[in-house]
C-alpha cells in the first residue's frame, strides 16, 4: 500500500481532477444550450439529444464517477466500502470508453465512408459489441464483493482488461488510418471544400494518439500491479496518469466541436431570407451530414 502521505497526494488530485472536470461538463452544456441553439435551427431538446451530444456529455461524467470513486476508494479503510467505491469506478471507466468509441464512430463515419468504406463493416462490428466488452469491466470486482469465485476474479480483471485493450487499439488503429489516409488524399473538390471534415480527421488523430498512450500505461500499470505491494504506489500513479489522460481526450473533442460550430453557419430567422435558407436547407441537407 501507499505510503499515508502519498495516498494524501493522490486523493488531492483525483479532487482537483473531479472539480476540474465539472467545470468542463458545465462549459459543454453552456455550449450545446446557448451557442449551438444560435447556430441551428431546432427545437432545444432536438439538438441536445444527438448522438455527438449524448456521447460527449458521458464522457465527463464517466470522468466524474471514475475520480470521486478512486478517490473515495483511496481513502477508505474499510476494504468492502474501497471495494465498492472501485467497483463504482470500474463503470465510470466503462461510460467512458463506451462514449468515447462512439463518438469517435459517429464523427468519423463520413470520412470512413469516403476514404475506406470497405472497413465499414468491420468496425460496425466493434462498434456493435463494445457495450458487451465494455460492461464486462467491473465484472472480476463484483465477483470479489459478492464472493463468487473469488480465485478467479483477478485472473479475469487481467483478461477483461486486454480484452477491452485490444478491441480499443484495433479501433484506434483504423481510425487513425483513416483519419491520415483522408488527410493525406485531400484531393477531390467535394474533399477540399469540406473544412469541417478536415477538422474532424485532424482531432480525431490527437485524440487517438493521446488513447494509444493511455493504453500503454495501462499495460505498464498491469505489470506492476503485484500481489506484495511493492510497486503500489507506481501502480496507482500510473492509473491516475490514465484517467488523466480521459479528460485530456475529452477536452480535445470538446475543442472539435468548437471548432466545428465556429465552422457552421448561423442560423437566420429574417423573414426577407426564410425562403433562402429553406432552399438551401433543401440542397444541403442530403449534401453534407450533421457534423455538430
Amino acid at each position: 500500500m501507499p505510503s499515508p502521505a502519498e495516498l494524501q497526494t493522490l486523493v488531492l488530485v483525483y479532487a482537483v481532477l473531479a472539480a476540474i472536470t465539472a467545470v468542463q461538463t458545465l462549459m459543454l452544456l453552456k455550449l450545446v444550450l446557448f451557442d449551438e441553439k444560435r447556430k441551428r435551427e431546432s427545437t432545444l431538446m432536438g439538438h441536445i439529444i444527438n448522438p455527438f451530444n449524448v456521447c460527449l456529455l458521458v464522457m465527463p461524467i464517466a470522468n466524474c464517477i471514475i475520480y470521486v470513486g478512486t478517490m473515495l476508494s483511496l481513502s477508505s479503510a474499510d476494504p468492502v466500502v474501497k471495494l465498492q467505491f472501485t467497483i463504482a469506478a470500474d463503470f465510470g471507466v466503462a461510460m467512458f470508453q463506451l462514449g468515447c468509441v462512439h463518438y469517435t464512430w459517429c464523427r468519423g463515419l463520413p470520412i470512413i465512408e469516403i476514404s475506406v468504406p470497405g472497413a465499414l463493416p468491420w468496425l460496425r462490428c466493434l462498434v456493435a459489441i463494445s457495450p458487451v466488452l465494455f460492461g464486462m469491466l467491473p465484472i472480476p470486482d463484483l465477483m470479489l464483493l459478492n464472493n463468487i469465485h473469488v480465485e478467479f476474479a483477478q485472473p479475469a480483471s487481467k483478461a477483461v482488461g486486454v480484452l477491452c485493450g485490444s478491441v480499443v487499439f484495433v479501433f484506434d488503429v483504423a481510425v487513425l488510418t483513416v483519419f491520415v489516409r483522408y488527410l493525406k488524399r485531400g484531393l477531390t473538390l467535394m474533399i477540399q471544400e469540406d473544412v469541417r471534415l478536415r477538422i474532424i480527421a485532424r482531432y480525431g488523430i490527437a485524440t487517438v494518439g493521446v488513447g494509444g498512450v493511455s493504453l500503454v500505461l495501462v499495460a505498464v500499470a498491469n505489470t506492476l500491479d503485484d500481489t506484495d505491494g511493492r510497486y503500489a504506489f507506481a501502480f496507482q500513479t500510473l492509473q491516475l496518469t490514465v484517467f488523466g489522460l480521459f479528460s485530456v481526450i475529452h477536452s480535445i473533442l470538446f475543442a472539435m466541436k468548437v471548432a466545428l460550430l465556429s465552422k457552421s453557419p448561423v442560423r437566420n430567422t429574417s423573414k426577407s431570407t426564410v425562403a433562402a435558407s429553406k432552399t438551401t436547407t433543401m440542397l444541403t441537407v442530403t449534401a453534407s451530414p450533421s457534423l455538430v
